[in-house]
């Protein structure tokens, strides 16, 4: 009876904070410099001209955010020479978004974060060519829902 009671609970705190995860994730998966979308459904043609994969909706509801999460799948360097363009439609500033790149060390190093927001452009560049020494970093996304709509849809595209 004591270890059902012990499982029971254990299963009841696993539900609860599966429940009331913040967080919805969405994984990068274009490798880089490959512009191949893996679900043509899921792309469209930004203000530039190039083609964008939908990364997720960043959405708020009163106190509770859930944020886009994302990962580059791969580590980048400096030499790869990648950047990463965020396609952020802000529907007259009603659907805003701020979001950070966060590049860490595979070994060892300094954690280098980018920032961007959709206020005044639609579009964003993050340069990963300029990130410090010779080394490896994982980069992780994430992007949170600022404007008035509650929402911000994100597309991407990375490029060499």
């Amino acid at each position: 009876m004591k270890r059902v009671k012990k499982f029971l609970g254990v299963l009841l705190a696993l539900a609860i904070v599966l429940a009331i995860a913040p967080c919805k994730y969405a994984y990068a998966m274009e490798s880089i410099g490959d512009e191949f979308a893996l679900n043509a459904s899921s792309t469209i043609v930004g203000p530039d001209g190039e083609i964008y994969t939908f990364l997720g909706t960043a959405t708020r509801n009163g106190a509770i955010n859930n944020p886009i999460s994302a990962y580059l799948p791969i580590p980048v360097s400096a030499a790869d020479g990648v950047y990463i363009v965020f396609y952020c439609p802000n529907d007259n500033k009603k659907d805003l978004v701020q979001g950070n790149v966060t590049a860490t060390p595979v070994l060892s190093g300094t954690t280098q974060t980018y920032s961007f927001m959709n206020y005044y452009n639609e579009l964003a560049t993050i340069n990963l060519s300029n990130l410090p020494g010779s080394g490896q970093y994982n980069i992780t996304i994430t992007i949170n829902a600022i404007g008035s709509s509650n929402k911000g849809d994100v597309y991407y595209r990375l490029h060499q």
